[in-house]
């Protein structure tokens, strides 16, 4: 793997998983725990601290998209896997019908500027409502962590 991102990525992945419970460990394929350490940086250093959020500790992008698919893939109950996937269709169903309503062959050259305010302030408006489906699942993965501290 040449991305360095990723390699990072894959770094702060295997520090943060140190800290949670053998059992949601060994939940994990090893096929893929050995590609987290087969293509990690060697030379990042990153330490993790559970008290504090992955906002804080500078964690990529990258590294929560990989824990939301963690724990969305092996950590949910079927409940929580339903209701994520569930938002996940919705999420991909809307940005789909955005990309037919922009990209209209029958209106591509009509008030294209109206329509292209009208969805921005429709996201921008939309951002401030709800909460975007990997932060719920980086919020769950949380309060996952801190009930093992509380161990």
């Amino acid at each position: 793997m040449d991305n360095i991102e990723y390699q990072n990525a894959f770094t702060e992945i295997l520090e943060i998983l140190t800290y949670i419970s053998k059992e949601d460990y060994e939940k994990i394929p090893n096929h893929l725990i050995e590609i987290f350490e087969n293509n990690s940086n060697k030379t990042y250093k990153f330490k993790y601290d559970y008290k504090k959020s992955l906002e804080e500790q500078g964690c990529s992008d990258i590294t929560k998209t990989i824990l939301s698919l963690l724990y969305r893939d092996y950590w949910a109950d079927d409940d929580e896997k339903r209701d994520l996937l569930l938002e996940e269709k919705k999420l991909r169903n809307k940005y789909q019908n955005e990309l037919i309503e922009w990209y209209n062959p029958d209106d591509i050259f009509k008030k294209k500027n109206k329509m292209k305010c009208e969805i921005t302030k429709e996201i921008a408006i939309e951002v401030f409502q709800e909460e975007k489906w990997y932060q719920k699942i980086f919020n769950i993965v949380k309060k996952l962590f801190k009930k093992m501290d509380k161990r």
